[in-house]
């Protein structure tokens, strides 16, 4: 879906299992390559409390989040504002 959408330069924080059929946990999603150098990087969601926190981490990054919807059985991918 960060593919589909084009994003660059971007922080994707997933947000728990994905998928309906053969769901995968978000820390087997989250695999980035060493030194962190790629256009998207992805983290596991820290809850809503600390969401921003990862911002600052990797400064110049647009952070997302994206989150599994069980009844629909699709993804959505959102921007997060934060301060």
């Amino acid at each position: 879906m960060a593919a589909a959408a084009g994003l660059r330069d971007a922080l994707v924080l997933i947000d728990g299992r994905v998928g309906t059929a053969r769901s995968m946990a978000a820390s087997d999603l989250t695999r980035n390559p060493v030194g962190h150098r790629a256009s998207v990087l992805y983290g596991l969601d820290p809850g809503e409390a600390q969401r921003c926190a990862p911002t600052a981490r990797v400064p110049g990054r647009t952070t997302y989040l994206y989150t599994w919807d069980w009844l629909a059985s699709r993804g959505s991918l959102r921007p997060l504002v934060c301060p």
